[in-house]
């Protein structure tokens, strides 16, 4: 189970699994350094800890322009409402 900040925010630890666009059922994680939502990879090294407000901007691996539907999950278990993005670059404060 993940502490929530207030109702705008997440923490998410690494290898937390989201669920991006709910029709296509893709799974990202979050990455250390620039803060990217990329594909799962079990073998990479993620940051400690990252929290994640639902108003910013994410930007894929892909260079693709779309917006997505962001679901925060952990053990299956949807956390949190979600929302659309832009994937667009974000710089995490």
């Amino acid at each position: 189970m993940r502490l929530f900040v207030n109702s705008e925010y997440i923490i998410m630890r690494p290898k937390d699994k989201i669920l991006v666009d709910s029709e296509i059922y893709r799974d990202y994680t979050v990455m250390s350094g620039i803060f990217k939502v990329t594909k799962i990879d079990t073998s990479n090294n993620c940051i400690d800890l990252m929290i994640i407000k639902f108003s910013d901007r994410i930007q894929l691996k892909s260079n693709n322009t779309y917006s997505y539907v962001l679901q925060a999950l952990t053990q299956s278990k949807i956390l949190g409402s979600y929302t659309k993005y832009n994937i667009q670059d974000i710089i995490l404060s």
